[in-house]
């Protein structure tokens, strides 16, 4: 995969990735609740910008999030998400090692799942490799 970095901090890089027409977001360590929004919202801005159909969210490396985390996903950021994405747009989300990030993960998921009749298709993963043969 060939990536355009857009945004770097200690805890997230996000990238263009053009050949899966994807913004890549990669999360390391313990995610603050303003850190968060910060970089989620720049990655909508780059998502439009750049006219990217998918979105990779790479955990790997991802500890738990601040619990407010989850609530401003819910409230505010999803629904702006839903807003902007194209007819086939899908959500790869490559899953943490970290067993706290993966429950924090699974109630994120959880929480839309019960809120959003409408979604955009998601599919768990255990690495990069898997995530691009699902979105080509």
């Amino acid at each position: 995969m060939s990536k355009e970095s857009l945004y770097k901090q200690p805890n997230v890089e996000i990238s263009h990735d053009a050949a899966n027409s994807a913004i890549y977001i990669y999360w390391k360590g313990f995610v603050m609740l303003d850190d968060f929004k910060k970089a989620m919202l720049k990655a909508l801005d780059f998502y439009q910008e750049k006219q990217a159909l998918h979105w990779i969210i790479d955990q790997t490396e991802r500890q738990a999030v601040h619990p407010k985390v989850n609530e401003w996903v819910l409230e505010e950021f999803y629904p702006k998400l839903l807003e902007m994405a194209q007819k086939d747009a899908k959500m790869a989300v490559i899953v943490p090692k970290d067993v706290f990030g993966r429950f924090s993960m699974k109630s994120q998921t959880d929480s839309l799942t019960k809120k959003y009749e409408e979604m955009i298709p998601y599919q768990y993963f255990q690495s990069l490799s898997e995530t691009e043969k699902w979105l080509s």
